[in-house]
Parts: structure tokens; C-alpha cells; sequence
């Protein structure tokens, strides 16, 4: 056991031995970014893009997010109105979120209002507390589901106007939504 552990050790030193004394290190290639990001530009054409490079006179929009080199449009500052940003999944994740929350709180609103005990002069159509809170979950839930979808619908809109100072001024905010860190 001993001995393995010495040869392991032995050839774990000569691997970084070796590499520490390599002459020209091999650069990285650029990583893309994991968050993806739609993008809207109110220019020549309004379709939704992903952004791929932005220059001081120029923005490169794709219409693939893995491969920049796919449906590749370069646009002048000149051209460009706004640009509105949204994260690719946000409606769907907002509706989740929304329909969670509200299916939660329908659950647990019943839970608290507790078991009524009926009386003989009125009709109790939902007497239990396991009765109203699927009540609560089933009116709740669409309306949670629709407030998510419109909150995580929203989308960042950057106004260019045209102006290569304003783009110079907002080019490090768009370092969030390059596809390439």
C-alpha cells in the first residue's frame, strides 16, 4: 500500500513537473457564456437574435445560439433604435415559479383556515380544511401562473438612438449578454 501510494505520489510530481516547465502555454478556447440571452434590435429587421460581438461602430447578432458563424448579421449604430434583452427561459420559468408559489399558498391558506363545523341553519359545502385547500390551490394557481409568465415575459431595453457615445457607454452593461464570456 505504501508503495502505491509513493509511485502515485512519484509520477503525480513528474505530470507537474513537466507541465510547469512547458515553453508555450496552450491558450484556452473562448467559453460560451451559459446564460442565453434573446435579443430585439429595432433596426433593418426585428427578430429576435442572440448577441455575438459588440464593436464601437458595430453589433453582431446571430441567429444561432452555438455557432456565431450561423445566420450572422452585423449592424451599424446608425441603424439602431433600442435593444431589448430577455433571458431565453424566462417565461417558462416564471410561469413555474408562479404556479408554485400560488399552488403553496392555496395549500397552505386552506391548511390555516382549518375544518368548519356545520351548522344546522346554513349549507357547508367545503367543511374540511383538506376540501378548502384544494379549492384555494385549484383558483389560485392559474392566476400565480399568469403573473409569472408576464413578470418573467419582461424584457431590458437599452436605448442606442443611433449614437456611437451611447453605445460606447453602455458596451460594458452588454458583457452580460455576449454569448461569448
Amino acid at each position: 500500500m505504501k508503495k502505491r501510494f509513493l509511485t502515485a505520489l512519484l509520477f503525480l510530481s513528474y505530470f507537474t513537473l513537466l507541465r510547469a516547465q512547458s515553453p508555450t502555454p496552450t491558450p484556452k478556447p473562448q467559453a460560451l457564456n451559459k446564460q442565453i440571452y434573446h435579443v430585439w434590435v429595432d433596426g433593418p429587421i426585428k427578430q429576435r437574435r442572440y448577441l455575438w460581438e459588440v464593436t464601437d461602430s458595430t453589433i453582431t447578432l446571430g441567429t444561432n445560439a452555438r455557432r456565431p458563424e450561423i445566420g450572422k448579421q452585423v449592424y451599424r449604430v446608425e441603424e439602431i433604435k433600442w435593444i431589448k434583452f430577455r433571458h431565453a427561459h424566462a417565461i417558462g420559468r416564471g410561469i413555474l415559479l408562479g404556479g408554485g408559489i400560488a399552488l403553496t399558498t392555496g395549500i397552505l391558506a386552506g391548511v390555516a383556515q382549518g375544518n368548519d363545523t356545520p351548522k344546522p341553519e346554513t349549507i357547508c359545502v367545503f367543511c374540511t380544511a383538506e376540501e378548502k385547500s384544494k379549492l384555494n390551490a385549484l383558483l389560485l394557481t392559474p392566476v400565480g401562473m399568469v403573473i409569472g409568465g408576464a413578470v418573467g415575459g419582461r424584457k431590458i431595453k437599452v436605448p442606442i438612438d443611433g449614437s456611437r457615445a451611447t453605445l460606447a457607454r453602455q458596451k460594458k452593461d452588454f458583457a452580460t449578454y455576449l454569448r461569448y464570456k
